[in-house]
């Protein structure tokens, strides 16, 4: 779906390569619903982000990475904020695209409480919106450099223990993250008893 859509913001697909993208949109959307954690993809003909969700890109920027920006989102109807991932695909060679479909495809079948969940992605023509479940306490790290009565072994514990059950979850599901350290684990709220929850499967 990626591959098709990354084509599709290039210009107009032949018939041949159009037909292709919509059986390729039509098997995914089977997939998703297959799994218990169902994802909703829309493609760049279809809704566009801007219809659903209100963005705070320019206020509210939670993180910056090499790869796009992730900001604070607004879902129009239900008010519930989530986090956008904004990917830019404008100037992008074929290892990216399999970095986008690896992220895409390993976070639509995962579903543990300490994972981030995706919930929905939108195909633009020059970037990719991936909705996630946000996490409002921030990285795990900044946690770690602050001084606080968070550092205690008891603490530290509770986090091993929750990302281990993660990792062992993933494992099972026969995907391995490869990226584990502490800016892509991130805490729930600010509150002392907030609970891990792993993000960022971008190399995975």
């Amino acid at each position: 779906v990626v591959y098709f859509e990354v084509l599709r913001g290039f210009g107009d697909l032949s018939p041949e390569l159009d037909l292709q993208r919509r059986r390729v949109h039509r098997l995914a959307r089977l997939c998703s619903h297959l799994h218990e954690n169902c994802v909703q993809e829309h493609d760049a003909g279809g809704r566009r982000v801007d219809d659903v969700y209100d963005l705070h890109d320019e206020r509210r920027v939670l993180g910056q990475g090499s790869y796009g920006t992730v900001c604070l989102a607004t879902h129009r109807r239900s008010r519930a904020r989530y986090a956008c991932k904004m990917l830019s695909i404008s100037r992008i060679g074929p290892q990216y695209i399999d970095k986008l479909h690896a992220e895409i495809d390993a976070m639509r079948g995962l579903d543990h409480p300490h994972i981030v969940r995706l919930r929905e992605v939108f195909y633009g023509k020059r970037k990719i919106y991936l909705i996630m479940a946000l996490c409002a306490g921030g990285e795990l790290f900044a946690l770690v450099d602050t001084p606080g009565d968070h550092r205690t072994e008891a603490h530290a514990a509770r986090f091993v223990v929750q990302m281990l059950s993660a990792i062992k979850y993933m494992h099972a599901q026969g995907i391995v993250h490869r990226d584990l350290k502490l800016p892509n684990i991130l805490l729930t709220s600010s509150e002392a008893n907030a609970d891990a929850k792993l993000a960022d499967f971008g190399l995975s």
